[in-house]
């Protein structure tokens, strides 16, 4: 029952959230995820940290928010060799910790890519 109520109250803040102009429609429902587009994905990602405090522990938080502020910074049109670096920190104390935090069976090559995003950054410019 409670985890019912947790889903349902974070699904309707994702049905209400419209983050800008350019998205064509809300978010749907948690239960709905199988089925979601890329950009609902995307809104879910740099907006998890908030629809999440109340359920998860301080610990995955702030595990969460080095991933989603390194992500942020990569993204940014314009970006400094210091800001890649310090990226670069963040990124590798997330995988470091990443299998502590989710388990060992969430410890997947894709979270091992992440390794590697600054490095394109530095060759291609942003992930954009």
């Amino acid at each position: 029952m409670k985890n019912t109520f947790k889903a349902t109250t974070m699904s309707t803040f994702l049905h209400i959230l419209k983050v800008n102009s350019c998205q064509s429609r809300c978010t749907r429902s948690l239960k709905e995820r199988p089925s979601w587009k890329a950009n609902e994905w995307k809104i879910w990602f740099f907006f998890w940290i908030p629809l999440l405090k109340d359920y998860v522990s301080e610990e995955v938080i702030k595990h969460l928010g080095r991933l989603t502020f390194a992500v942020n910074t990569l993204l940014r049109s314009r970006i400094t060799k210091e800001e890649i670096e310090y990226t670069a920190g963040l990124l590798k104390q997330f995988c470091v910790e990443n299998e502590d935090v989710f388990g060992t069976e969430n410890a997947t090559f894709n979270v091992h890519l992440l390794l590697h995003a600054c490095d394109c950054v530095l060759n291609w410019g942003p992930l954009w």
